[in-house]
């Protein structure tokens, strides 16, 4: 038995929201769906999935990030074909792999790392957005910031890259909105990370969320009618919102506003057949 779509999206999304809180732990976090793999991919390979994801999460907290590294890359070879552990590696590798002592050019080179992860799973599910919504969400969570240690990321990551931070965030983005259903990705992710980012105080960069994903909202309509009006209203509060933080640099945050933005999503109605 494999997770429907949707399930998978939500799942996703969950994942993000708690990452973006601060309210998960990755410290040892369970493998995505274990059930779900191990009833779609065999008895052998599906008790394969927690041996190998927790030997990787002790690595980790040992310090013995290459180990850790190359647990996750066995993983994937193991269950290649399930993506939702493609995004929960990434999101490992992003976040709980740089630990507490770690310098900015070590946490660049695993975010790197995730990213790498991502751009394969990327060319496995080429009609899937997920993986270019998530590599952006890591650039602009990790190296967008306005802190001292976002702006030292951001160095080191474009040192070793060669890469503009937010040249390529925006690039991801893009990309994902030209995928064929794939605005549901983007859309679903804004107010998760434009409230993470206010929550740290970053408004610009919550505004600039804001503004792109009312942007690919315009660019890729949905095509029935019912859901674009749905997608219409989230379009305006984006846009209203972030003209309201710019606008506003230092007031208190409206609490109508970022209600609206809590309660933010799209419809429970798949878009996986537009």
């Amino acid at each position: 038995m494999k997770l429907h779509k949707p399930h998978k999206r939500l799942a996703l999304g969950a994942l993000l929201l708690g990452v973006a809180a601060g309210g998960i732990s990755l410290s040892k976090p369970r493998p995505v769906a274990a059930t779900e793999i191990l009833q779609s991919t065999g008895l052998l390979r599906g008790l394969a999935v927690p041996f190998l994801w927790t030997g990787l999460g002790d690595a980790a907290q040992k310090g013995e990030l290459r180990q850790a590294l190359n647990l996750g890359r066995l993983l994937l070879r193991v269950v290649p074909e399930y993506e939702m552990l493609w995004q929960a590696l990434a999101l490992r590798y992003a976040y709980q792999l740089p630990l507490a002592k770690s310098s900015p050019e070590r946490e660049a080179g695993r975010l790197m790392e995730a990213l790498v992860i991502l751009e394969e799973a990327g060319r496995r599910w080429p009609h899937r957005a997920e993986p270019r919504s998530l590599a952006a969400f890591l650039l602009y969570d990790r190296c967008l910031g306005q802190g001292a240690a976002a702006q030292a990321r951001r160095r080191a990551f474009e040192e070793l890259s060669g890469l503009d931070t937010e040249q390529q965030a925006a690039k991801l983005l893009a990309a994902a909105g030209r995928i064929r259903g794939a605005p549901l990705a983007v859309d679903a992710l804004a107010p998760q990370l434009a409230l993470s980012t206010l929550a740290r105080g970053e408004r610009q960069l919550a505004a600039q969320l804001l503004e792109r994903a009312a942007s690919l909202l315009a660019e890729f309509p949905e095509p029935d009618p019912a859901e674009r009006a749905e997608e219409e209203i989230r379009r305006q509060l984006y846009q209203r919102f972030a003209r309201w933080l710019r606008e506003n640099p230092s007031a208190e945050l409206p609490p109508q506003l970022l209600e609206e933005l809590r309660e933010a999503r799209p419809s429970d109605r798949s878009k996986e057949d537009r």
